[in-house]
C-alpha cells in the first residue's frame, strides 16, 4: 500500500481554515491529505474534543440504520469494496454500517470514519484468527490467566482478561497473559484498540514488546505510532498522570499501568500499531506478573 495510509507526528494541529480547505479538494487529494495526522506535545488526536470508541454493554448487535447524512455517504461507494479503507480513499465521510465485500462474500461492518482520519473497520468475533491465554510459565509458580469475550458498540469483540500471578522477576518469553490475530479484511495495515487497566503487577508486556507472545505487529515506536489523548492514563513515580512515553516492557512502578499505588484508579490508552507481515493475521498480546492484574481489550479496529 502507498505510504500515505502510514500515519506520521507533526508538530501542529491543522487550523480550521487548513480543515475547510482539504474538505473543498478533489477525493484523491482528500484522501492523502487526511492520511496526515498532526499532533501536539506528541500525542494523537484532538486536544478539545472527545473521541468515538468507548464500551458498551455486552451483547449489542451490529446497527444497521444509515450512517450519517446521504451526502457523506454517497461519495461513489464502489460495489466491491473490501475495507473502509477503501471507502473512506474514494471520499465516504461519515461512520456507520456499510456492505463490504470478502471472501466469503458480502457482509456488513462499522465502519469508524472519524478517529485518526478514518477508514476502519470494526473487528468482529468471526475475524479472530486465534484467540489464547498464556498460562504456565514457571514451573513453580504457574499463572491463572482467565480470558472472557464481551460484545461491544455495533457487534465489535472485546476481550476481559484476569491474571494472578507470583513469579515476581524479569518475565521469560512469552510472558504470561493473552494474545489474538485478526484475518481480513483486505490487506490491513494498522490495528487500534483501548486498553483499561485493573489491579496491579510488578511488571508488565505490551504493544508489540518481542517478550510477549509475537503477533505480527511492530512494537509500538513512539512518534511513528498513535496514542489517544483523550484515553491515555499513566503515573510518574510521584503519582502524577503523565503522557504515555512509548514504554513497551516494564517492570518497576515508573509510569507503570498496574503500579500497586495507584489500582484504585481507572487507567487506560488508545493505541494504533503496524502489522509487520501482510501474509499471515495480525493482533495484539498483552503480558505481566507480579500480582493481581486485569485489563479490558475493546473498540479494536483494523485499516
Amino acid at each position: 500500500m502507498p505510504d500515505r495510509l502510514r500515519f506520521v507526528s507533526a508538530s501542529h494541529r491543522l487550523p480550521v481554515w487548513m480543515l475547510v480547505a482539504i474538505a473543498a479538494l478533489p477525493i484523491g487529494a482528500e484522501a492523502m491529505a487526511c492520511s496526515l495526522v498532526t499532533t501536539t506535545d506528541g500525542l494523537a488526536g484532538d486536544s478539545t474534543a472527545s473521541t468515538p470508541g468507548t464500551n458498551s454493554e455486552a451483547g449489542a448487535e451490529v446497527e444497521t440504520k444509515d450512517a450519517g447524512n446521504d451526502d457523506a455517504r454517497a461519495a461513489a461507494i464502489p460495489d466491491d469494496a473490501g475495507s473502509c479503507r477503501t471507502l473512506r480513499e474514494v471520499g465516504v465521510s461519515a461512520s456507520g454500517v456499510y456492505t463490504l465485500q470478502g471472501d466469503a462474500g458480502a457482509y456488513q461492518a462499522y465502519c469508524d470514519m472519524d478517529s485518526f482520519g478514518g477508514g476502519w473497520t470494526l473487528v468482529t468475533a468471526p475475524m479472530i484468527a486465534s484467540d489464547q491465554g498464556v498460562q504456565d510459565y514457571a514451573p513453580s509458580s504457574p499463572s491463572k490467566v482467565d480470558v472472557g469475550h464481551v460484545t461491544g458498540d455495533h457487534g465489535g469483540i472485546g476481550f476481559t482478561v484476569d491474571m494472578v500471578t507470583g513469579y515476581c522477576s524479569d518475565p521469560p518469553k512469552p510472558a504470561p497473559g493473552h494474545a489474538f490475530t485478526v484475518a481480513g479484511p483486505d490487506g490491513w495495515k494498522q490495528i487500534m484498540a483501548t486498553y483499561t487497566f485493573r489491579g496491579s503487577a510488578g511488571c508488565w508486556i505490551l504493544f508489540g514488546d518481542s517478550y510477549g507472545t509475537d503477533t505480527n505487529v511492530r512494537p509500538f515506536e513512539l512518534g511513528t505510532d498513535l496514542f489517544d489523548r483523550d484515553k491515555n492514563m499513566a503515573h510518574d513515580a510521584t503519582g502524577a498522570v503523565v503522557p504515555y512515553a512509548g514504554l513497551t516492557n516494564q517492570c518497576a512502578d515508573v509510569e507503570n499501568f498496574w503500579d500497586p499505588a495507584y489500582k484504585s484508579l481507572t487507567r487506560s490508552i488508545r493505541v494504533v500499531q503496524r502489522r509487520r507481515a501482510e501474509d499471515k493475521p495480525a493482533g495484539l498480546a498483552a503480558a505481566g506478573d507480579c500480582g493481581n492484574m486485569g485489563w479490558d481489550l475493546t473498540d479494536i479496529y483494523v485499516r
